[in-house]
């Protein structure tokens, strides 16, 4: 009984492994993020966006396109995954009607 067992469990575990396998290898490999200047993308108000001293809107690097369609800056959220990065303060802003996930310049008169 307990033979059958163990068995078992091992088929399931190889088989979740295997899941997972094929899963992540469908995956594209995402692009390179573009850089776009801030002052001819960004049509709409960006002041009311909070930032960390030393960061703008100026310029900034695309990290991400959402599917999500906008009209306002408002209308975006900022994925958790990017949130808790500590290489950027990402934010989330409306591009081209897509909510788009990105990094913030560095402003240099800091």
């Amino acid at each position: 009984m307990k033979r059958i067992l163990y068995i078992t469990v091992f088929l399931l575990s190889l088989s979740l492994l295997a899941n997972f396998y094929f899963i992540f290898q469908d995956q594209p490999t995402p692009p390179a993020p573009a850089v776009i200047n801030g002052n001819s993308a960004v049509k709409n108000d960006t002041r009311n966006i909070g930032l960390p001293l030393g960061y703008t809107l100026d310029r900034f690097q695309v990290e991400k396109i959402s599917t999500t369609t906008c009209a306002r800056h408002e209308d975006c959220r900022t994925p958790f995954e990017y949130l808790v990065q500590s290489r950027c303060p990402f934010t989330s802003l409306c591009l081209n009607s897509r909510c788009s996930v990105v990094c913030p310049g560095q402003d240099m008169d800091q």
